[in-house]
C-alpha cells in the first residue's frame, strides 16, 4: 500500500512539472506596429499584465514611441530577438506581406510566442509551423489566415502549441455600431477636409 502511495504521488508530481508554464509579469512584450490598437495593446500588456513593452513602428520617431506607451526597437530584428512575446498589430499591404518568415522567426526566442491578430498574410503560415515544429519558438496565438479561413490541411491547426480564433471578437451588437458611428464620422471628416480618426498607417 505504501508503495502504491509513493506511485501516486510520483505521477501527480510528474503531472503537475509538465503544466507548468510562465508568468507575463515582468516578460518583454513586443509590438509591431504602433497605431490605434497597437497603443491599446500596450497599454494592457503594461498595467494588466505588469509587463515590459518594447515596439518597433519605423515612421514614429523614439519620444513619439514612448509617448505612447512602449521603448522604442531599433530594428524589428532587435525586438523578435528580445521579447517574450511578439504581437503583429500592422495593416495587410504588399509591402507587408510575409513580413515575417523563416528568417525572422530564427532570431526569436525558443520560448517566444507569436500573436497575429492583425492580418492574414502578413506571417507566412507554414514556416511559422516548421519554426515551431522544429522548436525555435514556443507557440502561436493565430486570429487572421491567409485566404482569411484557413485550410483544414494548414499546419499550425495539427499543433498543441497553436491557438487558433476565428477573428470574431468584433462581431458584438455594440462593435457593430460603434463601426457604423465611426464610419459616419469618417466620411464627415473628410467632408470638411479633416483627417478621419483612426485613420490606417501602413508600415511599408
Amino acid at each position: 500500500m505504501g508503495t502504491a502511495a509513493s506511485c501516486g504521488r510520483a505521477d501527480l508530481a510528474l503531472t503537475r512539472e509538465g503544466e507548468l508554464s510562465h508568468d507575463l509579469s515582468g516578460k518583454r512584450f513586443g509590438i509591431i506596429g504602433m497605431g490605434r490598437i497597437g497603443r491599446e495593446v500596450a497599454r494592457i500588456a503594461r498595467h494588466g499584465f505588469l509587463m515590459e513593452v518594447l515596439a518597433y513602428h519605423p515612421r514614429r520617431t523614439d519620444d513619439e514611441v514612448r509617448a505612447l506607451g512602449a521603448e522604442p526597437a531599433a530594428s524589428l530584428e532587435e525586438l523578435l530577438r528580445q521579447c517574450h512575446v511578439v504581437s503583429v498589430q500592422v495593416p495587410f499591404s504588399e509591402q507587408n506581406r510575409g513580413m515575417l518568415g523563416a528568417a525572422e522567426f530564427a532570431l526569436m526566442r525558443p520560448d517566444a510566442v507569436l500573436v497575429n491578430v492583425s492580418r492574414g498574410g502578413i506571417v507566412d503560415e507554414k514556416a511559422l509551423a516548421k519554426a515551431i515544429v522544429e522548436g525555435r519558438i514556443a507557440g502561436a496565438g493565430i486570429d487572421v489566415w491567409e485566404g482569411k479561413v484557413p485550410r483544414p490541411d494548414n499546419p499550425l491547426l495539427a499543433l498543441d502549441q497553436v491557438v487558433a480564433t476565428p477573428h470574431r471578437a468584433g462581431r458584438t451588437e455594440e462593435a457593430q455600431r460603434r463601426s457604423g458611428l465611426v464610419s459616419a464620422q469618417g466620411l464627415l471628416d473628410v467632408l470638411g477636409g479633416l483627417t478621419p480618426t483612426g485613420a490606417i498607417d501602413v508600415i511599408a
